[in-house]
């Protein structure tokens, strides 16, 4: 966890080759990590499988990514509901892997179960989650609305992350949205 945790910000910048081949020598370890996070763990396997979006997705793992990311939801929605201050921290968790999960089934062509897992992310994400998060589950819907034929949707979700990425000052964000366009 400490290493994927450490790798997930520079998987999206000028060190993401080195990183991403620093995953690739521990792949078989990740994954037997995983599953057992999935077991014994399910918020930190959550916590992995989000960590592990891009490694899966840069290097060709998305239906292991979506396989782990599935069993990481299922196994999170088992437990028990909880209450308070620990809730907010697992939507947010749930937010993040739901994008994920909309992320690689967009990148496996699965449009409509892409759609159904980004909407979901999407409100968790206004209210649990990080502005980030928001913004990347944002971007794509956006692009899993206009390949659906759906340009209201899909202006809708592009003018709400350009307001939140502008002001977070989300610069890859507001990149990625000019690109849904």
């Amino acid at each position: 966890l400490q290493l994927v945790e450490e790798a997930e910000p520079k998987l999206e910048g000028s060190e993401m080759v080195p990183w991403l081949d620093r995953l690739a020598t521990e792949h078989g370890n990740l994954r037997a990590g995983v599953e057992w996070a999935v077991d014994r763990d399910p918020e930190a396997a959550l916590r992995l499988v989000s960590g592990l979006t891009f490694f899966w997705q840069r290097r060709g793992f998305l239906t292991e990514g979506r396989r782990m990311i599935s069993a990481s939801l299922a196994r999170v929605d088992a437990l028990p509901p909880v209450d308070g201050d620990a809730r907010p921290a697992r939507m947010a968790l749930r937010a993040k892997a739901l994008w994920c999960g909309g992320t690689n089934a967009f990148g496996q062509g699965e449009l409509d179960v892409s759609r159904a897992m980004l909407d979901e992310a999407v409100v968790l994400a206004r209210e649990y989650g990080t502005p980030k998060t928001l913004v990347d589950a944002l971007t794509m819907l956006g692009f899993a609305c206009v390949l659906l034929g759906d340009e209201a949707a899909s202006e809708a979700a592009i003018e709400e992350g350009e307001r939140v990425a502008s002001a977070t000052k989300y610069k890859q964000g507001i990149a990625a949205l000019k690109g849904v366009r």
